[in-house]
C-alpha cells in the first residue's frame, strides 16, 4: 500500500492500493500525531526533504530521502545516512533537475532488498534491521 499526499490517482492507476491523505500542504485528516501512526505502521517511507522526513526519523521509522543538488545544512556533505536520524538514508541528486540516478540507485536497493526477504523493514544497511519474526508472511 501507498501512503500519498497528491497524486494518488496516478499510483492507483498502476494498480497500487493507497491511502490518500489529501492535497499537499492541505489540513488533511491527519494531524502529526496521526501522521506518526500512519509512519509506524509502513516498512519504508519514501519521502522528498520536508516534514515527513523529519517526523520518520524522529520516530526511527525506515525512510529514504530524495535530496535536491544543494540541500539544506542538515544534509551537507555527501554521505548517505545522517548523524541526526539514524533510520534515514539519502538519495541525492548528482545534477540540478536531474533525479534519474537518485531513483535508480532506489529501485536497485528495493529490488535488493525485497529479494533478500527483508520486505518487512527496510532501513539503512548500518542498522541492520531484521524482519520481525512475529510479523506476517
Amino acid at each position: 500500500m501507498s501512503v500519498q499526499e497528491g497524486g494518488a490517482e496516478e499510483i492507483a492507476e498502476a494498480g497500487v492500493a493507497v491511502l490518500d491523505l489529501g492535497p499537499p500542504g492541505a489540513a488533511g485528516p491527519l494531524d502529526f500525531e496521526g501522521l506518526a501512526a500512519v509512519l509506524r505502521g509502513v516498512d519504508l517511507v519514501v519521502t522528498n526533504d520536508g516534514p515527513v522526513a523529519h517526523l520518520a526519523g524522529a520516530l526511527g521509522v525506515p525512510t529514504w530521502v530524495a535530496l535536491p543538488v544543494g540541500p539544506e545544512w542538515i544534509w551537507a556533505g555527501d554521505a548517505e545516512e545522517t548523524p541526526w536520524y539514524p533510520s534515514l538514508r539519502l538519495f541525492r541528486q548528482r545534477r540540478a533537475d536531474d533525479w534519474d540516478d537518485a531513483f535508480r540507485l532506489m529501485e536497485t536497493e528495493l529490488k535488493v532488498r525485497l529479494a533478500a526477504g527483508h520486505a518487512e523493514r527496510i532501513g539503512p544497511p548500518a542498522l541492520g534491521l531484521e524482519p520481525d519474526p512475529g510479523a506476517a508472511e
